[in-house]
């Protein structure tokens, strides 16, 4: 029946048999039904005397003991219907408990993106509603920070909030045979908080979001302390130009171009170390700004600018020159040479890239201070709420093939548990009326001639059960008499 649950025993995360539960409870709440099935007629038998029927089908009387066979095989059917009619609609709203599930996730997502839809919307009020023509004071700008962290202040808690909603919704809404699933959920949402949205709206944090990938690149290049890019490449450098110089076999044309391009290098790079020792100081001061010095914003924008495009021209457009002669040490044969040529300037060329990415950054287009600090805790908002959607999307996405085999077994279920499936088909057919027909082996086909045999009134059956006071006097003695000897019911004559 649950064969549909394919992934049943797979581990949905930390190798919790998440799915081994869920199979176990569905199964148990299957065989808590066969036992109630059981129960219902093992009663149904212990009252045979007030439950066996006048004998008449269709007000026929019944005469063989086909027709009796079929008459209490449907009084059995009926007195178990109920039970499988509510193991099956059980069955059902398990099935329906695996998408409500899904739901109450997906209720978690939409709630997330309705806060961040309310808290953007309140960072713009706030902003449209600052006279941009007004002088700008250290008291002002202190002002102005603290209104746009009110303006996000609530959506850690509003979030939190949300998904606590849910992990309850999962404890009370969903059927026991689903708790495998709605744990698992409930799980995935514990610490589900904007821990990354603390500090968005002050100045610190905004620079912070501003610098983060140009002192990164910095500081790959150059480093305060140990060994950088430039410094490995300088060293390379020099190893090169030794190994060429020292080798009789290369072309006179080809050892000048080389070392004369080894020599750009060393230059480039060395001027490089220079310059990013005077961005690092740029970098200092601007993670420094305060509210009070905020409005020296522009000037250090400004020369970080420079820095930065000035070690972008230093180091870009080299990696073309070093290919070239990588291929043409190669093609002499001087593959060890042409080899060291290959990995001389690729992790230098990849952080440069870093930089002029920094350089078209949207934030750093914003000269405006205030206005760079509205974009900066937006930008800030926008990315902590992304980091949670797409935690819920990988839960959801991790849970959804499950649920989908869940509902598919389920529904096989329910639509096996169904009386006209399994009652009328299974039950009825295969087991009730199998076992009638070995317990009432002994009988004649033939009531009547039965009843003959063992000195009863060879009358139909219905006539005997309708015996009453519009009987003749002498019927009703022989009624009495027969009823005395135990052969006025069907059982009696059995």
């Amino acid at each position: 029946m649950f064969a549909k649950l394919t992934l049943v025993g797979k581990p949905l995360d930390d190798g919790q048999k998440h799915c081994a539960r869920l199979k176990s409870d569905a199964v148990g709440m299957i065989k808590r039904k066969e036992m109630l099935l059981a129960t219902a007629i093992s009663d149904w038998v212990s009252d045979i005397e007030r439950h066996l029927p006048a004998l008449v089908i269709d007000d026929k009387p019944i005469t063989t003991k086909t027709q009796l066979i079929e008459g209490l095989t449907g009084l059995i059917v009926e007195h178990l219907r109920p039970i499988f009619a509510e193991a099956s609609q059980d069955v059902g709203n398990a099935g329906q408990s695996a998408e409500k599930a899904k739901s109450i996730l997906a209720g978690v997502d939409m709630e997330i993106e309705a806060i961040h839809a309310r808290a953007r919307q309140r960072l713009e009020q706030f902003s449209a509603g600052y006279d941009r023509e007004k002088p700008w004071s250290a008291e002002r700008y202190r002002v102005f920070c603290s209104g746009l962290q009110t303006s996000i202040s609530n959506v850690a808690d509003d979030i939190t909030s949300a998904a606590d909603e849910a992990r309850q919704r999962f404890a009370a809404e969903l059927s026991g045979a689903c708790q495998a699933i709605g744990g698992h959920l409930a799980k995935s949402l514990t610490g589900f908080e904007l821990t990354t949205l603390a500090g968005a709206g002050t100045v610190k944090d905004s620079m912070s979001l501003l610098l983060e990938q140009l002192t990164a690149a910095v500081d790959a290049l150059s480093p305060v302390s140990g060994t950088g890019q430039l410094d490995t490449a300088i060293a390379a450098i020099t190893t090169l130009s030794g190994q060429i110089n020292a080798e009789p076999g290369i072309s006179a044309k080809l050892r000048n171009d080389a070392i004369e391009a080894l020599d750009t290098l060393r230059t480039a790079a060395n001027q490089a170390k220079s310059l990013a020792a005077e961005t690092r100081i740029l970098l200092t001061k601007a993670g420094a700004l305060t509210d009070e010095t905020f409005s020296d914003l522009g000037a250090i924008i400004a020369g970080l600018t420079a820095k930065a495009a000035s070690l972008v021209d230093m180091l870009s457009d080299k990696t073309d020159g070093i290919a070239l002669l990588a291929k043409a040490f190669g093609d002499e044969g001087f593959d060890a040479i042409a080899a060291a040529f290959s990995t001389l300037w690729p992790d230098i060329a990849e952080t440069v890239d870093l930089v002029s990415q920094w350089l078209d950054g949207k934030l750093l287009k914003i000269t405006e201070p205030v206005d760079f600090l509205v974009a900066s805790t937006v930008e800030r908002l926008d990315l902590a709420v992304e980091v949670l959607v797409e935690k819920l999307k990988n839960t959801l996405a991790g849970v959804a093939s499950v649920i989908a085999d869940v509902e598919n077994g389920f529904k096989a279920a329910q639509e096996a548990l169904s009386p006209e499936k399994l009652l009328e088909t299974v039950v009825g057919e295969k087991a009730i009326k199998p076992a009638l027909q070995l317990l009432l082996a002994p009988i004649d086909e033939d009531l009547c001639e039965n009843t003959r045999r063992r000195g009863g009134d060879p009358r139909p059956a219905d006539r005997v059960e309708r015996h009453g006071s519009d009987d003749h006097p002498d019927d009703q003695r022989r009624h009495a008499g027969r009823s005395r000897g135990g052969h006025s019911r069907l059982q009696g004559g059995v």
